[in-house]
């Protein structure tokens, strides 16, 4: 029995033997509701396309036989470095289909980060299109299977459905079945391996819990290597019936206008695009149809939540999660309250805050956040010189994060920051985000990011970077305003004693922050 905290009921995990995601999930939803959309698609020049369940079953079956027709065999790595186009909903599937673990890649990728990538991970071949082809001029004679899903070109024949099809792979429940690269935050990439229990927890998580099914409209806005891509608009969708919307090119007056436009009812977008469309002026009628936005990736703050509920009349949750784990924690809709933090633990998840030793922490003490390493959504290791590796950081029952957060007293988490970000300041320790948290209200902050710097004093001092918004005129007066700021808002010894403004701040391809090369 794995219980899940702050849940009415414990929960059980009841795996089945195999699991395969175009079988399982696409082709029941095309015998079920064969005519209900499963793609709906629209361009930056306003075409739009539409597939339905029955036509995307066909489409990946299809596929997934000339995949298999060009030489691929079950098993084989494939990167799938695709924009935001419906191909990437086909070509993902019908890898998986065919028992090929595909590896689905930020778009955004440079041509030394990919080649990287086929190294790391025995991978070869990749799907991409005409655009892409470029990016893969110092590893393609490494690809034995390339394809193009736009065209057909010399030496990337064009990925199409074949003539005949081929009946899903068996999968056994604990067969690799998916891979990502992790963001290289703390050194590089790594590739990390999901078994086809993982993808099925990604199935049932979080969507089930969050209220996903037949008829509803799920938009997630990011790009479509992130691993919120798929959990959103393939595997949460398909799994549970519902259309997954697509725009080639989104923005936040797009964002507005399409959830008007087609009655988006369940929305995934970072804290990020959230402020800017606070700050675009949108109307709210506009997110009538909404019931529900999803935020990963970044943390989501108080304030945060209660704009976008006054805007859209809806709720704003974030979820945590991992590309190691599964997503672990979100709050759960319907619950009071005016900060839901990073919410609780979903049904089927044991978490824990623990020490380095793996040992529970006191009652509102900060600790590292631990998940089971029973949990089927947990990563089966990372593949490292071609061989699977149990990798990251394992004590006792717990797999740990190294993310650390408190638990108040409703049972929701707060998040504290990363362990390696935390800041130790003559005897205080500092987690960044609170600053960080407090920065972002004043309003010539556009981004900022917290990190240690070294002083002879107090050992470190919280040191902020920060890009101002258009308009803003850098300055040591704005620094010294901000600095005060902070000490309006939180604990005097948490304000930053080095103020430094950049153009931008550096971030990995997924976008994250690389605070490593800020530190100093």
């Amino acid at each position: 029995m794995i219980e899940a905290p702050g849940t009415e009921r414990p929960f059980r995990w009841d795996l089945p033997e195999r699991f395969n995601f175009a079988g399982d999930a696409l082709a029941a939803r095309a015998a079920e509701q064969p005519l209900s959309p499963a793609i709906v698609w629209r361009g930056r020049d306003d075409r739009e396309i539409r597939i339905s369940y029955a036509e995307a079953a066909a489409q990946v079956a299809g596929t997934a036989a000339s995949l298999l027709a060009a030489g691929l065999r079950p098993g084989d790595r494939v990167l799938v470095l695709l924009p935001r186009v419906p191909e990437w909903h086909i070509a993902m599937t019908a890898c998986m289909h065919a028992g090929i673990v595909p590896v689905p890649s930020v778009w955004m990728l440079s041509a030394e980060e990919i080649a990287h990538r086929v190294a790391a991970a025995g991978i070869v071949g990749a799907i991409t299109a005409a655009a892409g082809i470029e990016k893969f001029r110092t590893c393609a004679d490494r690809l034995p299977h390339r394809f193009c899903v736009d065209a057909d070109l010399t030496g990337w024949p064009w990925l199409r459905p074949g003539a005949g099809s081929c009946p899903p792979e068996p999968m056994p429940i604990d067969r690799p079945a998916l891979a990502y690269f992790t963001s290289g935050s703390t050194g590089a990439p790594k590739a990390v391996i999901h078994a086809a229990r993982g993808v099925l927890a990604r199935c049932w998580q979080p969507w089930r819990w969050l209220g996903l099914g037949r008829g509803d409209l799920v938009w997630a806005t990011t790009d479509t290597g992130w691993t919120k891509a798929a959990t959103t608009q393939l595997f949460g969708a398909w799994y549970h019936g519902a259309t997954a919307f697509m725009h080639e090119a989104p923005s936040p007056e797009i964002v507005v206008r399409e959830v008007a436009r087609y009655g988006i009812t369940h929305l995934c977008l970072s804290a990020t695009e959230i402020r800017r469309i606070l700050l675009s002026g949108a109307d709210g009628a506009a997110f009538s149809s909404l019931r529900l936005t999803v935020s990963a990736g970044e943390a989501v703050t108080a304030d945060l939540f209660e704009r976008w509920r006054a805007l859209t009349g809806s709720e704003l949750v974030g979820g945590y999660g991992q590309t190691e784990t599964p997503m672990m924690l979100c709050a759960r809709p319907g619950d009071s309250g005016r900060d839901p933090g990073m919410g609780q633990p979903f049904p089927g998840n044991r978490i824990a805050l623990v020490d380095e030793a793996g040992d529970a922490v006191a009652p509102g003490t900060p600790g590292i956040i631990g998940v089971d390493r029973r949990h089927p959504g947990l990563m089966l290791g990372y593949l490292v010189d071609g061989r699977l590796t149990e990798g990251g950081s394992l004590r006792g029952d717990w797999y740990l994060t190294e993310d650390q957060a408190e638990q108040r007293a409703d049972g929701t988490f707060a998040f504290v920051g990363r362990s390696d970000d935390v800041i130790n300041t003559a005897g205080y320790r500092v987690g960044p985000f609170e600053v960080e948290q407090a920065l972002s209200r004043h309003p010539a902050v556009a981004e900022c990011a917290v990190v240690p710097a070294p002083d002879a004093d107090r050992g470190e001092i919280i040191k902020a970077v920060i890009v101002v918004r258009a308009g803003v005129a850098a300055s040591p007066a704005l620094a010294a305003e901000l600095q005060a700021f902070v000490k309006s808002q939180i604990a005097p010894f948490k304000y930053p004693r080095r103020v430094e403004f950049r153009d931008s701040l550096p971030k990995t391809a997924t976008g994250k922050v690389l605070r490593r090369a800020l530190r100093g």
